[in-house]
């Protein structure tokens, strides 16, 4: 979990590389998940942050804590169903439907919330950040299930 007190606007943490010319001292990793998420709707990035590497008196290295990111599966007759045929994308398709959210976008729900750094998405295996479409952001948006 990102230190409220000492977190950094990933705009102006880009900005500041930018500015002292250290874009090029990214990792090929910071690069492709910035990318990522500079193609998202501006209104999103104005809410997202990075962690302070040299942190404050209230957190550690930026961060105050651990958060869990996950999906769960509320089973139906329908999921059931084609559990039962082996029909995996079948049943991938009806728990999307009936609201069901995966990992990643749970970890960019967080995201969104100022309690996630994006990079941390892809180092602890989440899921890219690239992956979530704007057409399926919109439609989690549209469900309320991201800010």
């Amino acid at each position: 979990v990102l230190c409220d007190h000492c977190k950094i606007p990933v705009k102006k943490y880009l900005a500041d590389l930018q500015r002292h010319g250290r874009n090029n001292e990214l990792p090929e990793l910071d690069r492709r998940t910035f990318d990522a998420l500079l193609s998202y709707p501006e209104d999103v990035t104005d809410v997202v942050y990075v962690a302070n590497p040299s942190g404050c008196s209230k957190c550690r290295q930026g961060y105050t804590g651990r958060t869990v990111v996950a999906e769960t599966i509320v089973p139906t007759i329908d999921f059931m169903s084609f559990v039962a045929k082996e029909e995996l994308r079948g049943a991938r398709e009806c728990w999307i439907r009936d609201g069901g959210v995966s990992m990643r976008e749970h970890a960019v729900e967080k995201m969104v919330k100022g309690k996630l750094d994006p990079r941390e998405m892809e180092i602890q295996q989440v899921g890219r950040l690239v992956d979530v479409t704007k057409e399926r952001w919109l439609e989690l948006v549209s469900k309320g299930l991201v800010a």
